[in-house]
């Protein structure tokens, strides 16, 4: 009996290989692909800048004239070593980021804890997008709301003499600084704190229940050991700038899977440690928060947090319609006069219609540059991974004025006048790491 060979029908274009054939045979050639628009656009543009600031570092000024001379010089390191004003500036900077580290951890452990553990997946929802709406306001616009609160003739002293209390006269000092700070980035330590809390697996929980472990040691034990990869990297960012790490690190990632293997290697001598004798615990969402009190406790630091971070969007939202333009509480009236003076003013309708414009073009470039970075280093494994992330993340360590003023000179350097698309480049390239 003959048989008939069926051929596979030869692509179109003279023998050509497929796409699809061609990165299953070469899987890297889809990463360069899809890597290399992003990073063209951070070494041409990003790191380019951050040299030419290096390098204007060992160039002086003109006196006279404040014009860049370029002459090599370690004047400017000199004076930074030497002079003691530097030193102190140095020490209060760590000190005070030392401490909005530590409270912002403190503040947003029990608050994501709540998110990822009982809060069902509506609320989670719901406290995210909490989470993320202060964010939304601008970054001036959040410190000034705390002026008003913290000022001589501010809300805090109104509401503590009230009451019979003197008042605090906290504004403008370090203690003040501190609770700003706390507040501007306390969103950045809640997220990736909800994120390493929601990755503990409910195996090793129930197992901790079951074994008869107490809550608190089995928070003490399992949850934070697991957690707290999380917190330490993001905190040891905020050490340095006074911002952490907001968004996913694969480096970060592939530690707590570490922790996460070792725990599970060491859950059959969980029994020896355990006290045995205690009858097991309920099954209940990891089996820790089962208590009512812990769980209204918890729901009620959830609310102050939420406080904490409205309270002062709702001030600044209150002071537009203030009659008057002194800063001070309480307002003696409401009234829409400013909104019509603003309306009113073509240069302040003109930068409205400038940053709507800047907002759509940068926020376009960065989804599309962001997403194809995003897709390559979380989709797929290529050598180097783990330093091509943290090059994407590096805007966020580094002060926004430093990214702008390197900006600024490279494209004076360059001979670029600022326009539209320089004030663009500046925010797509701080924005590709939000996408």
């Amino acid at each position: 009996m003959a048989t008939e060979t069926v051929r596979r029908p030869r692509p179109k274009g003279g023998g050509a290989v497929p796409f699809a054939t061609l990165f299953w045979r070469l899987p890297w050639l889809r990463s360069l692909l899809l890597l290399t628009p992003p990073l063209a656009w951070f070494v041409v543009i990003y790191f380019a800048s951050l040299i030419l600031l290096l390098i204007t570092a060992f160039w002086t000024t003109d006196p006279f004239t404040t014009q860049i001379v370029q002459v090599w010089t370690t004047s400017n390191f000199e004076r930074l070593i030497n002079e003691p004003v530097y030193h102190d500036i140095v020490g209060r900077t760590v000190v005070l980021a030392a401490l909005v580290t530590l409270t912002d951890a403190l503040l947003a452990f029990p608050f994501a804890y709540y998110m990822a553990r009982l809060a069902s997946r509506r609320v989670q929802t719901l406290l995210f997008a909490a989470v993320l709406l202060p964010l939304w306001a601008s970054y001036l616009a959040r410190v000034y709301a705390w002026i008003l609160i913290l000022n001589h003739s501010g809300v805090l002293n109104w509401s503590l003499q009230s009451i019979g209390l003197p008042p605090a006269n906290i504004g403008y000092t370090n203690v003040a600084m501190w609770v700003v700070f706390s507040y501007i980035w306390l969103p950045f330590m809640i997220i990736p704190a909800y994120s390493a809390l929601e990755r503990v697996p409910e195996s090793l929980l129930e197992a901790s229940s079951d074994l008869g472990a107490r809550r608190w040691r089995t928070i003490r034990d399992i949850v934070l050991p697991l957690a707290l990869p999380g917190h330490v990297a993001l905190g040891h960012e905020k050490l340095e700038r006074l911002v952490e790490r907001c968004f996913r690190d694969p480096a970060l990632h592939q530690r707590a899977e570490d922790r996460l293997t070792v725990a599970h290697d060491d859950l059959e001598r969980l029994q020896a440690v355990l006290d045995l004798k205690r009858p097991a615990a309920r099954r209940v969402r990891g089996a820790l928060m089962e208590g009512v009190w812990t769980r209204w406790m918890l729901r009620a630091w959830v609310l102050v947090i939420l406080l904490f971070l409205f309270i002062p969007i709702f001030l600044i939202f209150l002071y537009a319609f203030n009659t008057s333009n002194i800063e001070s509480w309480p307002i003696p009236g409401l009234t829409l006069k400013w909104f019509s003076l603003t309306f009113e003013d073509s240069e302040i309708r003109r930068a409205l219609m400038l940053s709507l414009q800047v907002g759509f073009l940068a926020t376009a470039l960065a989804l599309i540059l962001g997403s194809l970075a995003a897709f390559a280093i979380h989709r797929m494994t290529w050598f180097g991974r783990e330093v091509v992330s943290l090059m994407f993340i590096l805007p966020l360590a580094l002060p926004g004025i430093i990214t702008g003023i390197s900006l600024q000179a490279f494209f004076s350097f360059d001979g670029v006048h600022l326009s539209l698309w320089t004030i663009v480049v500046g925010h797509t390239t701080f924005c590709i790491v939000v996408v």
